[in-house]
């Protein structure tokens, strides 16, 4: 398993609740599987199996993605999309998280990013099996949700409730 983490605070995994709460409002971003979103609102996407998300931070918007190898044939040409977009909008100092389930899928993402110059400032990888329908040692479905305000990425698995923050540099 490749984990980075920091502690978390009571402040923290209530902000996660209050945003996972709004998730069927306009104040919250939704992003469905397969596919990405940018956005300055809260971005919340459900049930990273063996998935793997990107998390990309600008100075006042953030982009989430949502993609399993199984039904992407290139898998790491949506990195390069999120990141033209994310330029496009005018953000150039750009950061990333990245959280994998599969690990090969999670390897390439970091490589994608290290080849375009964005620095990876966490990153989480728990081995999901791709052909796995019950997960193995650590591996669970997870929930994100990001906060482009105050740069923030929570994770919660599902089985054990466990909450992490993986925010850049925490």
């Amino acid at each position: 398993m490749f984990n980075r983490r920091a502690r978390t605070s009571k402040g923290q995994l209530a902000r996660y609740q209050r945003v996972n709460n709004d998730s069927n409002t306009p104040r919250v971003a939704r992003v469905y599987y397969i596919g990405f979103k940018i956005s300055e609102l809260p971005l919340i996407s459900s049930g990273y199996y063996n998935c793997n998300a990107v998390v990309l931070f600008g100075d006042k918007l953030a982009a989430l993605s949502h993609y399993s190898k199984r039904y992407q044939k290139d898998i790491n040409g949506y990195v390069e999309e999120m990141v033209m977009e994310m330029k496009k909008k005018g953000e150039d100092n750009l950061v990333a998280v990245i959280i994998g389930g599969d690990e090969e899928h999670f390897s390439k993402n970091a490589v994608v990013l290290r080849e375009l110059g964005i620095p990876i400032t966490n990153l989480y990888c728990d081995n999901y099996p791709e052909k796995c329908a019950v997960p193995v040692g650590d591996a669970e479905a997870k929930d994100l949700v990001v906060i482009p305000t105050t740069r923030e990425v929570f994770m919660m698995t599902h089985k054990t409730r466990r909450f992490f923050n993986l925010s850049p540099y925490s």
